[in-house]
């Protein structure tokens, strides 16, 4: 067992202790399964993003990003419109 999976536990585990005091019960399967959600969206979501454009090559992330930078244009464009 690597220490990231146990680090990714501790994690987990601290989720779920905040969410049982919020609701004012004990760590159950529910609360743990939320728990694990709140990791996977805080957490993993951006390290499997990293992971993506890491192998990507290089004119492959310019093409990103330039379509990432029109999008943004188009949404100020719009907003202001």
């Amino acid at each position: 067992m690597t220490m990231n999976v146990v680090r990714h536990i501790d994690f987990i585990l601290d989720y779920a202790q905040e969410l049982s005091i919020i609701q004012g019960e004990r760590i159950t399967l529910n609360i743990l399964n939320e728990a694990s959600k709140r990791f996977y969206k805080e957490r993993l979501v951006q390290f499997f993003e990293e992971s993506k454009t890491a192998k990507m090559t290089y004119n492959e992330r310019i093409e990103s990003l330039e379509l990432n930078k029109l999008l943004n244009q188009i949404i100020d464009k719009e907003k202001n419109y």
